[in-house]
């Protein structure tokens, strides 16, 4: 099985809401993964039950990534209001937000086997996390 990128889109901005683009190239069954960046170890946001969190990190900035299948139902832009909050700091959280589109050459659903993530501190060399996967032919991200 190939698994490939088939598009992505990203933005940024600040406020209490976040504008999530799709990419325009997508189709319904691609796996849809959205990577959140926000600043400040205390942000956090709301997506309701629109993606399945993967995992996360927090501390300094804090980064979020989801997934969800596509299914013909996504709006190329999507707002959710009010979708941040930083209680320890009164400005607006800054974010950074990228979707991307993965898809099977083969009538098979692409999906997440395994990941990993670490915390580093400030450093010029940081080591990727270990990661084992569980089914062959597997593609790994970073």
């Amino acid at each position: 099985m190939t698994v490939g990128l088939r598009g992505y889109d990203f933005t940024n901005g600040t406020g209490d809401s976040m504008y999530v683009y799709m990419p325009p190239e997508r189709e319904v069954g691609d796996l849809l993964i959205l990577h959140v960046t926000m600043n400040g170890a205390n942000a956090s946001h709301d997506l309701g039950d629109d993606w399945d969190l993967i995992d996360s990190i927090t501390g300094g900035d804090s980064i979020h990534v989801y997934q969800r299948y596509c299914d013909g139902t996504e709006t190329d832009e999507t707002e959710y209001v009010g979708a941040f909050t930083d209680p320890t700091n009164s400005n607006f959280v800054n974010y950074q937000v990228a979707v991307s589109a993965w898809y099977s050459t083969e009538d098979v659903a692409v999906s997440i086997d395994a990941y990993n993530n670490q915390t580093n501190g400030a450093s010029s060399s940081i080591p990727f996390p270990s990661i084992t996967t569980t089914v062959e032919n597997t593609m790994l991200l970073r």
